[in-house]
């Protein structure tokens, strides 16, 4: 049997990172801010997450499976093709063009 620890992350800011396909997975983030950072296709998975900010983040791809994103603000980040299960976006903040990214998760066919 494999048994993870839990890394935590308090009072943290990250800015202007290049971190691709970074793994924080099974972590826990208590009052951290991502600033322009670049995540794209980075694991976020298994992830607690506490008055976590992702302001102007590519998060393209990045997959945020068994985390919970509700009350976190993503107005300002790139989030399409997000990785998730569709009851963790419940409460999450977006702007009305990001919605139609998530818009095919929830099975719905935009068609003009």
């Amino acid at each position: 049997r494999v048994v993870y620890k839990r890394q935590t992350l308090n009072h943290v800011s990250f800015r202007e990172c290049n971190a691709a396909y970074i793994n924080v997975a099974i972590s826990k983030m208590n009052q951290v801010r991502f600033s322009g950072c670049h995540f794209r296709n980075g694991s976020l998975n298994d992830c607690r997450l506490s008055s976590v900010a992702f302001d102007q983040c590519d998060l393209v791809e990045a997959d945020f499976s068994h985390t919970s994103l509700r009350g976190i603000d993503l107005l300002t980040s790139r989030i399409s093709g997000l990785v998730l299960i569709i009851s963790h976006l419940r409460g999450v903040i977006v702007n009305s063009l990001q919605a139609i990214d998530l818009l095919p998760m929830l099975g719905v066919v935009i068609v003009d």
